[in-house]
């Protein structure tokens, strides 16, 4: 799911649904932000029971 490089975004996300963080804010919009991989990700988590906190850009968090 994430690439190799990305281990750091895989443990901010990890930690994030395990502390039940509601919302994680992120400029990775490779990896993080990243549609299709939440897709995945969000996925992923629920098998195993944890819940993804929405994950957004400071732009998207600040939008009406």
């Amino acid at each position: 799911m994430f690439p190799s490089q990305a281990v750091s975004d895989a443990i901010h996300a990890a930690v994030a649904s395990t502390e039940r963080i509601e919302i994680l804010l992120t400029w990775n919009c490779r990896h993080l932000a990243n549609p299709a991989i939440l897709r995945c990700l969000r996925a992923y988590m629920s098998a195993r029971g944890f819940l993804l906190p929405e994950v957004c850009t400071p732009v998207e968090l600040g939008a009406d």
